[in-house]
């Protein structure tokens, strides 16, 4: 039996093989120098492995154990090519979408080769764009396959989003929604999704953040916190939850209303009742019903005794710097901005007692505090300041935004 396989025979001009195939034969550590050929398949260096992926790159069988051999390289940091590894195991991940095994090394390959790649270079967006588009294929074919999910999570979570997704914004909130937030999702994916789902609704324009809720998103988010309300149970996904939700719903009134529509006021009030310790998941909360607060159409589903209770003992709150209590009266100065006669069906607490609780607490804040407030229009703040009727509004609150 001969030591190694060939295919093509010799190439007279350079008197060596164009092909030798040493992982056939099974002595792929065997020779590393001095095989008489252009092209070796072999484990014995870089090259080799990286032949093997390429050639068989339609054989699945031995494309799957070439990948095994390159994760291998890839995970100790061995891969000087890093380009070429790139291509190779993209090419080999779009030809075999249906081969489970291919699909988990070529996925976790992937992983290695594109974090010691990005750390290093700029990539080429046309290359960037090709590999997120292949991993969204690849989890077309491959949704129950959890470990090659995680892998696929992973990679993207390497990119900048939402900058470098933009080209597939509505796929990737599709995906995200549909396959990674799936009922009965393993935690550790949920965590991904959530987080990059809270990463797609920051920093992008309205027809953007549309695409989330139409979606999905936030009847998704809602019906997680609502799980994590019915058991009392605060954990690592609940801040980053009400985060997404907060970030979706700026200044975009299809996203409030559908978190009204979902319930989310009942899930806000049970968090309040709940998990009133935790000073960011008070911060995000309150930050989201300011947002809601802006909608002039949803504002009466926020004028009931309980939510004014709550919003009033919020001003008081030292959670956060002044951030609570600010956000707190943010709620309380648009739903005043709507006039007195608003407030006829609501006789207690009455509405002079909240605008002094109001001056009360924006007199206690700190000048002097630190605020990361990014605007993405002066609209809400305009409102407020044209309040006229309420000078409490116009003359404390609203110069406080500004």
């Amino acid at each position: 039996m001969p030591l190694c396989q060939s295919v093509n025979f010799l190439d007279l001009k350079d008197g060596c093989l164009s092909f030798w195939d040493c992982w056939t034969a099974h002595i792929m550590h065997a020779l590393e120098k001095n095989i008489p050929a252009i092209k070796v398949t072999g484990s014995a260096n870089e090259q080799q492995i990286m032949t093997a992926v390429q050639v068989y790159s339609e054989r699945p069988k031995m494309l799957h154990s070439a990948l095994n051999h390159l994760f291998e390289n890839a995970q100790n940091g061995e891969i000087k090519d890093l380009k070429t590894a790139l291509l190779a195991v993209l090419d080999a991940l779009e030809r075999n979408f249906e081969h489970d095994n291919v699909q988990l090394a070529g996925s976790a390959s992937l992983f290695f080769i594109l974090k010691e790649l990005l750390e290093n270079e700029d990539m080429p967006i046309k290359l960037k764009r090709r590999v997120l588009s292949t991993l969204l294929d690849v989890i077309s074919y491959q949704a129950t396959e959890n470990t090659t999910l995680r892998n696929v999570l992973l990679v993207i979570c390497q990119f900048k989003i939402p900058d470098d997704v933009l080209f597939m914004y509505n796929r990737m909130v599709k995906f995200l929604v549909k396959v990674v937030l799936k009922e009965n999702q393993q935690p550790q994916l949920s965590h991904f999704g959530i987080i990059l789902l809270n990463a797609l609704a920051c920093s992008v324009t309205y027809q953007q953040k549309l695409i989330l809720g139409k979606r999905g998103a936030i009847k998704k988010m809602l019906s997680l916190i609502r799980f994590g309300v019915i058991r009392s149970s605060y954990d690592e996904l609940m801040e980053p939850m009400w985060s997404t939700l907060w970030n979706a719903t700026d200044e975009t009134e299809y996203n409030c209303t559908q978190f009204v529509d979902n319930h989310g006021l009942d899930y806000f009030k049970k968090s309040v009742e709940r998990f009133s310790d935790k000073a960011n998941l008070m911060r995000n909360m309150m930050g989201l019903l300011g947002n809601v607060s802006e909608v002039k159409n949803l504002r009466h589903h926020l004028m009931t005794a309980p939510l004014i209770e709550i919003f009033r003992d919020l001003l008081k709150s030292p959670s956060d710097g002044i951030e609570v209590s600010y956000n707190a009266c943010g709620v309380l100065a648009h739903i005043m901005s709507d006039g007195p006669i608003a407030w006829h069906h609501l006789p207690i607490p009455g509405r002079n007692v909240v605008l002094e609780d109001m001056k009360v607490a924006i007199r206690q804040w700190n000048i002097d505090s630190q605020r990361n407030i990014n605007y993405r229009s002066f609209g809400p703040i305009l409102c407020l300041l044209s309040c006229y009727h309420t000078p409490e509004v116009t003359g404390l609150y609203g110069r406080w935004q500004t």
